[in-house]
């Protein structure tokens, strides 16, 4: 009976630290770590040279990890006259 409560008293930890490993686990859209460094300098650059306006107020929303990485590649590397014509 002893064994079994212990047994069940590490389930029942693994299933209540599950959700918060889960929950730290941040799914990127660029996986390759020196790539996304390279985009996010790329957009940096891009967000000086616009620096008028709020272009980017998208990026300020509440939205994932993989999301963020995708709209900073494509600002980084769309033409200015089309980030300029779209909202966020």
């Amino acid at each position: 009976m002893l064994q079994l409560c212990l047994k069940m008293k590490n389930y029942l930890s693994l299933i209540l630290v599950l959700p918060w490993l889960w929950a730290c686990n941040e799914n990127h859209f660029i996986t390759d770590k020196s790539y996304r460094d390279a985009v996010e300098r790329d957009f940096q650059k891009k967000q000086e040279i616009m620096s008028e306006g709020d272009l980017f107020s998208v990026l300020r929303l509440p939205i994932s990890v993989a999301e963020k990485e995708a709209l900073m590649f494509l600002y980084a590397y769309m033409p200015i006259g089309d980030v300029t014509d779209y909202t966020g």
